[in-house]
Parts: structure tokens; sequence; C-alpha cells
């Protein structure tokens, strides 16, 4: 299980606050009665409960929806337990650290290491998942965000006086501008444009980002639509210098250089980068229009689905 001490928010109403608004279940049941090609899937639960899982199957260019309904011994009805989306996702091969059910019984997180970072999500199908999944082994997850607040990522840049930065944009500095010194250095300016900052928030799966955007796409989702971002989350770090004036274009997971002028040098992500989907409604958007070459500032909800290969799920 996960560490006892960190802070578990056990509940989807932000979630479906930011995907549906502030009447997501009037929404969700009108989507639930409409829907026509959900695959039931049942399976037991304690106490002799059966769960029966509906849902569409996951589409690279569709939004579906997941629910889940209990019966228990005796009853002539179903409860309804449980909706949510089945989004596309990026599949990331990591290594388990730990589970944490919800006291629904049915919910739960999973956390995990990727590259040299831990994470925590939503896992799917918790209720079923969770007895395949063990700390220390390695899993397939497909992953996934939901942005609950967003804006678009604003210019910032900062000089560094002193230290190891300063010292290599001085030699580049000295280098391409023969007659000049120290004295007329005035230090390494920092350009973040276009930096992959990722903080844990303050309860599990919850996190503060700041990714540029690779690429957007709109998605049909329950008679409107959502935005996919495709943001870069994870990848490797580099330092590059102007090379006349010492500028340093620095981004912690993913790089891109600048001209002269200021606007970035379009190129391919690298390989090592990770991109994951995270999705926006329009009342979260707001004004904003997302354009890939844009950055993404806000929180996210971290989701996960395990690949199971070759077998049901």
């Amino acid at each position: 299980m996960t560490n006892e001490e960190e802070k578990h928010f056990e509940g989807y109403g932000d979630d479906f606050t930011a995907l549906w608004g502030e009447d997501f279940m009037e929404a969700i049941t009108e989507e639930f009665g409409a829907a026509k090609d959900l695959v039931p899937v049942a399976f037991k639960g304690e106490e002799g409960v059966e769960l029966v899982r509906l849902r569409n199957d996951p589409d690279p260019d569709r939004i579906g929806i997941k629910y889940l309904l209990k019966h228990s011994p005796g009853e002539k009805h179903y409860e309804f337990s449980l909706a949510y989306p089945v989004f596309p996702g990026t599949v990331a091969e990591v290594r388990i650290k730990g589970l944490y059910p919800w006291k629904d019984g049915v919910s739960g997180e999973v956390s995990f290491s990727f590259g040299d970072r831990d994470f925590s999500a939503l896992l799917e199908d918790f209720f079923v998942d969770h007895y395949r999944l063990e700390p220390g082994m390695t899993a397939k997850l497909e992953l996934y965000g939901v942005v609950l607040n967003c804006k678009e990522g604003e210019r910032h840049e900062f000089t560094i006086k002193e230290g190891p930065l300063y010292e290599e944009g001085l030699k580049h500095f000295i280098r391409e501008n023969p007659g000049k010194s120290e004295r007329d250095f005035e230090g390494a300016k920092v350009v973040l444009d276009h930096a992959v900052i990722v903080f844990p928030g303050e309860e599990a799966t919850f996190f503060e980002v700041r990714c540029p955007v690779a690429g957007v796409r709109r998605l049909p989702f329950c008679g409107g639509e959502l935005t996919q971002l495709q943001s870069v989350f994870v990848a490797g770090e580099d330092t590059s210098f102007d090379e006349e004036g010492g500028e340093a274009s620095v981004a912690r997971f993913g790089v891109a250089r600048e001209d002269r002028e200021g606007n970035p040098v379009p190129g391919p992500i690298p390989q090592q980068e990770f991109v994951l989907p995270i999705y926006a409604s329009n009342s979260v958007l707001r004004s904003w229009k997302p354009e890939a070459g844009q950055n993404v500032e806000g929180v996210i909800r971290l989701g996960a689905r395990l690949v199971n290969e070759g077998k049901d799920s």
C-alpha cells in the first residue's frame, strides 16, 4: 500500500465539475440513458455483491465513459456506483511502488516510479486490477490527466550573477566577443519558456504543472467537446547558450532553442520526452484557445489504466 502519511482526496467532484460543470449528475445520467455501445462485464465482489462495468472500448480518437453498478444479493435494483470518462492516454512502463484503496470499496490509487520521478494516479478499475499489481513489479500503464484549472504559460526569465552557470555563460561571452571582459558581461540570462515543471500537489494524484504543448486536438464528449493538449510531461535536461550574448535556453524535461528575436525554434520532440495527453473543458480554458508551441500552466489530476496485454480487461 502507499505511504499512509500522504494525503488523499477520495472523490471525483473536482474532476466532474471541471469536465461537465456544476450540473454534472444530470449530464452523466442523460449520457448513460442515451448510450448504445456500452460493453458490459460482470465481476464478483465481496459478500456476494456483483459489480457490473459498462464502458466504451478505449479508442484514441474518442472519449468514452465507464459506468460501474452494484447488485447486492436479494435486491431488485442496481446501485449506480461510479461514472468516469475513458480517456485516450500514452503508455508508459513503470515500477509499481504502492496501492491505496478508497473507502468506497471500488476506487483507488497507484503510486509508481517512471524514470527518476515518483508519481501517483487514480487507477481505473482499481476494484479488479489492484490484484494484478504489487510493489516492485514493472507494469504498463496508460496515463492521462484531467485539467482542473489552467492558463497559457507566460514568458519567464531571470539572470544568474554567480555560480557554475554564470561561469559557463561568461566563457561563451568572452569567446564570442573578443576584446570584452567580465565587466561587460551582464550575467547568464535564463529563459524558462519551454520548461517542464511538475510539482506534486497537497494530495496524491494532483500535480501543479507547467508544460510545453506539443499538439492540440478537440474530441467529442457528451454532446460537446473536450480539448486534448499533448503536454510534454517527462524528458531529459539540457542547457544551451546563445552564441553572442550568453543567453541560456534552459528547460527541465525538454528544451527548445530560441532565435535572436526570442521566438521558439521549431523542431521535433526528442524521443526521450514523454508526452501526456491532458483534457480540458471549455469552461476551464475560458477564453484561451491553446495551440501547439504554447505552454500550459495549471493543476491536473493524473489517471492511469492498466494495460493487460493479450488479456481481457
